[in-house]
């Protein structure tokens, strides 16, 4: 009996496996196998191709030739959109073109690509502050500070739109509490210990439940304390390159990666 149920089992597994090397061959299957193998082929090579392109527009930026570097990039990112680096430096040239509206495209199509590096909100937030856009590069900048809680540029930038907007003093006031200490260039120096006193003499009148906000009189007695600073020396190309190289800057000095 057990040696017949051996036979029986083993006819069967010869079966499944005449079957299985049929369907194998079948032309069907075949040509599904050899239009996919075509397909990774493909876009290999197009990765491959945004890289080189992508290489060469950095290259070009770097001599000094944005235009030529702005065309090379362009065809990287439509060689292949998931080319993260690619979308930021494109991002950084439109910026720096004042082009504000496609600067934030290319830097949105990164933060989908990479959504848990700091460096594409941050930039979103430069160019929405840059166009006036406070409580939205607020939003941008919060998101940027939860993924790089320690990244000075971050709390600078963020207090900066929280003074300028009037909301959120109090944690705009930690935020340059933390900046102070770490930070070397004279003119935000400055205005950092300008704007910590300027918050410390701060007073919240009696408001309604819910809602949020410094006293009217508070900003009377201090009428520089809605002056800021210009943003951050390149602040879109250094943010572009941590995202490139992290670790390749010092505060006194960015460097591009070579």
């Amino acid at each position: 009996m057990m040696v017949h149920r051996r036979q029986v089992l083993t006819a069967a597994i010869a079966i499944c496996a005449s079957l299985t090397m049929c369907s194998c061959r079948s032309p069907r299957i075949v040509e599904a196998r050899e239009a996919l193998a075509a397909e990774l082929a493909e876009r290999r090579a197009a990765r491959t191709q945004s890289v080189a392109l992508y290489q060469e527009g950095l290259e070009d930026y770097q001599a000094g030739d944005p235009d030529k570097a702005r065309m090379h990039l362009v065809d990287s990112v439509e060689a292949d959109e998931r080319n993260a680096r690619g979308w930021m430096l494109l991002g950084v040239i439109e910026y720096e073109n004042d082009k504000l509206f496609e600067a934030a495209s290319a830097f949105r199509r990164a933060a989908r690509l990479e959504p848990m590096r700091y460096e594409p909100h941050f930039n979103i937030g430069a160019v929405l502050e840059k166009a006036g856009r406070y409580e939205q590069a607020i939003e941008s900048y919060e998101t940027a500070l939860k993924l790089a809680p320690d990244e000075l540029a971050v709390m600078e930038n963020l207090a900066r739109c929280y003074i300028r907007t009037e909301t959120k003093l109090s944690v705009a006031k930690e935020l340059i509490a933390q900046a102070l200490p770490r930070e070397a260039r004279p003119e935000w120096r400055i205005w950092l210990a300008e704007q910590l006193r300027c918050l410390e003499g701060v007073t919240l009148q009696a408001l309604p439940p819910g809602a949020t906000g410094p006293s009217s009189e508070a900003f009377v007695s201090h009428p520089r304390f809605r002056q800021c600073p210009g943003s951050h020396r390149l602040p879109l190309l250094v943010h572009f390159l941590s995202f490139v190289c992290p670790g390749c800057r010092t505060p006194q000095f960015n460097r591009l990666c070579v």
